[in-house]
């Protein structure tokens, strides 16, 4: 697969196990090197860290890691592994745009429009370009902390394809690329950051209207036995769906649509405007007024 730019990024991956124990394997017939012993496999325990695995050339490589009987997946880059405490610390430097691709096969489902995985693999770059580092030990996380974060897919991977299109593009406020926010169903309009109690920074949103999600999005009713107070900490500590309701005040019950917190790009709403001809810049600019998509400066 090729792309334009050659950025890595470190990706600390299956922290939410807190794992003691580590498991990687070579893919057939490659040879990784552990620690510069050539090896097809590493059996790594919390005492035994650090470890760093690399292709023979000291560079990138595919390997399967694992922790056993809970997880395992594929990747390809380098891998260190440090301690903290009893827990392992594995930690992936891989090529920025294969991250990109795995963030979109993992955050939208299988069968969404081409052209709205290009709006996402544009989301996934300006994150990734335009946030600090968001751990002590790496970059970004695997977790929606950061962006969900899988195995990188195939190259025939429509997510792949879709980080290929769109190889350096990022989307920019005021010349300022910014790391943009979006949900899986806003339930019919956008909302601002600061209605649901966000820092817009440094893009402030607007509410859009979203007509496919209006008409499909999934409808819901839950009882709350606190005051209401719309914001996106409440909504999470509630476990309410979105944040697009109404409440009945005599009732206590609060009647809403859509899933997630419903700012910047609703999922279900650019999959449609795709299928109905709609290209990622299209999308863009819809939920996202004011903005340019460009190539980032940065190599």
């Amino acid at each position: 697969m090729l792309f334009l730019a050659f950025i890595t990024v470190r990706i600390g991956v299956f922290g939410l196990f807190h794992p003691t124990h580590l498991t990687v394997q070579a893919r057939p017939q490659q040879v990784l090197l552990i620690n510069g012993t050539p090896s097809h496999a590493a059996d790594i325990r919390w005492n035994a860290a650090p470890a760093q695995i690399t292709a023979r050339d000291g560079g990138p490589t595919d390997f399967l890691l694992s922790i056993p009987g809970k997880i395992e997946r594929n990747f390809r880059g380098t891998l260190s592994i440090t301690s903290v405490g009893n827990e392992l610390i594995p930690v992936i430097t891989m090529d920025r745009e294969q991250a990109i691709a795995a963030v979109v096969a993992a955050e939208f489902p299988d069968g969404t429009h081409i052209e709205a995985l290009k709006a996402a693999a544009v989301l996934a770059r300006s994150y990734y370009t335009a946030s600090r580092k968001r751990h002590r030990n790496f970059d970004f996380c695997d977790t929606t902390h950061c962006q969900f974060h899988r195995s990188p897919p195939s190259a025939q991977h429509a997510a792949s394809r879709a980080a290929q299109g769109t190889a350096g593009l990022t989307i920019a406020y005021q010349n300022q690329t910014f790391a943009p926010l979006y949900s899986a169903s806003c339930g019919g309009h956008t909302l601002t950051a600061s209605s649901v109690g966000l820092q817009p920074d440094p893009y402030p949103y607007f509410s859009v209207d979203c007509p496919a999600c209006q008409r499909n999005s999934r409808k819901w009713t839950q009882r709350i036995e606190v005051e209401v107070t719309p914001t996106e900490q409440f909504r999470l500590a509630q476990k309410i769906p979105s944040n697009n309701y109404t409440v009945d005040k005599t009732t206590g019950v609060i009647h809403g649509r859509g899933e997630g917190h419903g700012v910047g790009l609703c999922q279900l709403g650019s999959n449609s405007m795709a299928a109905h001809g709609a290209s990622f810049r299209d999308i863009l600019n819809h939920y996202y007024p004011n903005t340019a998509c460009s190539r980032s400066s940065q190599r």
